[in-house]
């Protein structure tokens, strides 16, 4: 019995003394992440064109959830923009009305920002389940109909004040920039 034992030891320590004996490499393969098709959509027209995805156990709440952040994205690339557009008034005058102009063209530009962002559409909208978490994600491209800058620029020169001292295109110019500068910094 005592042999017996003494083998059954002998055979058990063999086989945990040589599994353990040598190490194994792993090798790390590098896996190319697709592009979903609503972020190829934004990237294409980054001045009117915003993504968001959001996951949850509830297909129409993380539906409901990307579009929220693909708006709150569009919100962020205009108020940049108007930031930018607005910052004419400073460099022109350095004087209380040119503050006071530039508060006017933001809070301006916010407004119709707004409003544009209320009148955006979806325009790609994807959905998966994942099953072993019990998820879905959902992906959702915004798009705002026209051009906002031409929005802000009409309305800035229908205001007197403001007017006087408006330059439309470099507006424009300054806005537009502003938009490309930071899509390619948040891209």
């Amino acid at each position: 019995m005592k042999k017996l034992l003494s083998v059954w030891i002998i055979v058990v320590g063999a086989v945990i003394l040589s599994s353990c004996g040598s190490s194994k490499t792993t090798t790390s393969k590098k896996v190319k992440v697709e592009q979903n098709e609503c972020e190829v959509l934004a990237l294409e027209a980054p001045e009117k064109r915003a993504y968001g995805t959001a996951s949850s156990h509830k297909l129409q709440f993380a539906k409901d959830q990307a579009a929220v952040y693909a708006r709150m994205e569009l919100s962020r690339i205009v108020a940049a923009g108007v930031k930018a557009g607005s910052k004419v008034y400073d460099q022109q005058y350095e004087n209380q009305t040119a503050i006071e102009n530039k508060g006017k063209v933001e809070q301006l530009g916010m407004v119709i920002a707004e409003n544009e962002l209320k009148n955006s559409r979806i325009v790609c909208s994807n959905a998966y389940e994942i099953p072993d978490r019990n998820l879905y994600e959902a992906h959702v491209c915004v798009e705002m109909p026209g051009n906002i800058a031409d929005k802000i620029a009409e309305k800035i020169s229908e205001d007197e004040k403001l007017r006087i001292d408006f330059d439309e295109a470099r507006f424009k110019k300054e806005f537009e920039a502003e938009l490309a500068k930071y899509k390619k910094e948040n891209q």
